[in-house]
């Protein structure tokens, strides 16, 4: 596989949305490509925080509670 297509493929191998034959040429590739392999460490985190599993860092809150306070 192609880096470019593999590229193209990563965000869905990330939530396991390839067909069986188009996963295992990303995983091949991956297996060779460092840079691919930090792309899809980005699209785990990002489904992660999407899906809740992350929490807001500290400014996120402070930034809340200034602008309820602000009322």
């Amino acid at each position: 596989m192609r880096h470019q297509t593999a590229s193209e493929l990563l965000a869905l191998y990330s939530i396991d949305a390839l067909e069986e034959e188009a996963s295992a040429a990303v995983e091949a590739h991956l297996t060779t490509c460092p840079p691919c392999r930090v792309e899809l460490g980005a699209y785990a985190a990002a489904a992660a925080a999407l899906a809740g599993e992350m929490e807001p860092g500290p400014h996120v809150w402070q930034g809340i509670l200034a602008r309820i306070e602000a009322f």
